[in-house]
């Protein structure tokens, strides 16, 4: 059995690069041995897609068994703990549980990248794409950096600020294919100013983290490329992130594809007020949210019985 925790990507200007695990929701995968010599993999869940091909838990471990050269047979029993559609990283976690726990049950030893590369394949079956900031983030756990795609290299950052988590979740919110649609939003064709200053952004997030500067990391938590050309999916962000840094946030960002908001305090932040500030913008474009108070956690763990 292994354990996921769900993930925050992007956070600003690190689209596809950047991600966090945090202790606010958790998929849990079993996974057991069927009989036979063919390569087939099974699904048990409640309000998944049975369907291997398009569940991500069941697709990542079918290309794992696969690249691996293992006819096998697996039953994946999938407890969905991490809400879908809300860029908490759901399909992330149920694959970066799914890998673990097959990786473990066949005693497969691979590298961290390896699983992750595995583990990124499920994202096709959600997103339509592989990206491998949320399942990095789940199986790695803390603050993760997808340093290069080919080959690929993941790496938790070693980091030295201490951070609150703050999620701003929209309730009823569903739209079927989100992540797809969201991706279709982004524009084919950037300025090249906007490039750079979000470099200049990027660059000091990392430091901030790095150096534990809280000044840096709050001056890098911003983005004009993809929340913008998203931001008909979240029209409350904005100001969200405004009144929140008003009450002493170290800033915010949309999570993953959205809807949720990110927002990072720490004991100079008034959690409260911005609480209830952020409820009320949401309420006034007409969403009903509720805030879920999270930590940053550690990632995939697995359970041997």
């Amino acid at each position: 059995m292994a354990f996921a925790p769900s993930s925050s990507a992007n956070l600003g200007p690190g689209f596809d690069v950047l991600s966090v695990a945090h202790d606010a929701y958790e998929d849990s995968v079993e996974a057991e041995l069927m009989d036979g010599d063919e390569l087939r993999v099974e699904v048990n869940g409640e309000g998944v897609p049975l369907d291997y091909r398009n569940n991500s838990a069941a697709w990542a471990v079918y290309n794992m068994c696969r690249q691996e050269g293992l006819r096998v047979g697996v039953r994946l029993n999938i407890r969905k703990g991490v809400p879908i559609g809300l860029g908490l990283g759901s399909s992330g976690a149920s694959a970066a549980a799914a890998v673990a726990a097959v990786a473990e049950l066949l005693e497969l030893r691979v590298s961290s990248d390896k699983l992750v590369e595995y583990a990124m394949k499920g994202e096709e079956a959600a997103a339509g794409e592989a990206h491998p900031d949320n399942v990095a983030a789940s199986l790695l756990g803390g603050f993760t950096i997808t340093a290069s795609l080919s080959p690929l290299r993941v790496r938790r950052l070693k980091t030295n600020l201490e951070v609150n988590l703050m999620l701003f979740i929209p309730q009823g919110y569903r739209i079927e294919g989100k992540t797809r649609l969201a991706r279709s939003m982004l524009p084919s064709h950037v300025p090249l100013s906007s490039v750079v200053r979000n470099e200049s952004r990027l660059s000091a997030l990392l430091a901030g983290l790095i150096e534990g500067d809280r000044e840096l990391f709050s001056a890098g938590l911003g983005d004009d490329i993809v929340e913008t050309a998203r931001l008909p999916l979240f029209p409350y962000f904005p100001e969200v992130k405004e009144k929140a840094v008003e009450l002493g946030a170290l800033g915010a960002c949309v999570s993953g594809a959205g809807p949720s908001v990110l927002v990072f305090t720490d004991g100079r932040s008034d959690e409260a007020a911005i609480a209830t500030s952020g409820l009320n913008v949401c309420g006034k474009y007409g969403y009903k949210c509720f805030v879920k108070r999270a930590r940053v956690t550690g990632g995939v763990r697995v359970e041997v019985e």
